[in-house]
Parts: C-alpha cells; structure tokens; sequence
C-alpha cells in the first residue's frame, strides 16, 4: 500500500495456478504474473463492493486529497 501497489490474496481456488507458476517461473514468467494480477483484480472486486468510497477514490487517496 506504501508504494500503491494492489496487494492479493492467492483464494484456494487459485492455489494449484499458483503453484504452478512458481513451478514454471524459469521456463514462463507470464504465468506468475498473470495468477497474481488476477488475484489483484479479485481483491479490488472485494474492496470495491465493501468499500465503494474507497473504491472511488483511487490511488491519490492518502496524500492530502479527499474523495468527491
């Protein structure tokens, strides 16, 4: 969040994807970026439906700004 990153969580449904990406990061980089750019996007979801103002206001949150 420091550094306006999106965390993730890795669901166990994306566990098996996970782990083969760790398994296959020599031979095939997207794979690992794509399991976590998915769980990222499953994250905003979450944080979008629980928190719609926060949602709304973007990654300029936070440094002095305030949602509209």
């Amino acid at each position: 969040l420091k550094n306006e990153i999106l965390p993730f969580i890795i669901d166990h449904e994306h566990k098996l994807f996970y782990y083969r990406s760790l398994r296959e990061y020599q031979n095939e980089k997207g794979y690992l970026m794509g399991t976590c750019l998915s769980s990222q996007d499953r994250y905003a979801a979450m944080v979008s439906y629980f928190y719609p103002d926060l949602a709304k206001a973007g990654p300029e949150m936070g440094k002095g700004d305030t949602p509209d």
